[in-house]
């Protein structure tokens, strides 16, 4: 059973067709991103090394100096993520622990290990969602409390699973990709990531 009602996702996917008509995606990250993304393919198994590489990787998105305190438990989570095994509560807790003990750190190496199950979720993504008034849930505070930043995150990834499975989506991937033909190589997880940060940072 879907979490979200065809009423909710319709007007996520409408509010995006809008922004669509009058704004431009956010394009500076491509070539970055496909070099992450080569990079993290390249990976067979996750080890201390590769997982202290793509964590400062992912970092150099962000203005923030990682505090980066790897542990076993998180390096498995990654390899549980790579070859899509479900994660439970606990192993989104020992990711954040490693990653600067942050959810938006947690679900980017999340991506990289494989984006087409896990999207980038940080305070953009969220600034779309509350100038829109779209799913409060996906943007209320969390007030530093663990449990409910990875509750939040775990909404916002069933609202794109369901939402990359709409037939309405397709139509709005083809229109992106026909325009920023980059975007074809795009999974469908990271082309809805993408609209959601480039209408909150583009958009006046």
């Amino acid at each position: 059973m879907e979490k979200f009602s065809l009423y909710e996702k319709d007007n996520v996917l409408e509010t995006i067709c809008e922004y669509l008509k009058t704004t431009n995606i956010e394009t500076q990250y491509f070539d970055s991103y496909f070099e992450f993304l080569n990079f993290f393919q390249n990976i067979e198994v996750f080890d201390h090394h590769f997982f202290t590489i793509g964590a400062y990787l992912i970092y150099g998105w962000m203005p923030t100096i990682p505090n980066i305190n790897i542990t076993q438990e998180a390096i498995n989570t990654l390899n549980k993520a790579k070859q899509e095994e479900p994660l439970d509560h606990s192993d989104y807790l020992n990711l954040i622990k490693s990653v600067n003990n942050s959810i938006v750190g947690a679900s980017k190496i999340l991506h990289f290990a494989n984006p087409k199950k896990y999207p980038i979720f940080d305070s953009r993504i969220k600034s779309f969602f509350e100038k829109n008034l779209l799913i409060e849930d996906i943007y209320k505070k969390t007030y530093n409390n663990k449990t409910k930043e990875i509750n939040q995150y775990l909404i916002y990834k069933t609202l794109c699973e369901e939402i990359i499975e709409m037939d309405f989506f397709q139509q709005i991937f083809d229109v992106v990709s026909s325009a920023y033909p980059i975007t074809a190589k795009f999974t469908k997880m990271r082309m809805l990531e993408n609209l959601f940060f480039s209408f909150d940072k583009n958009s006046k």
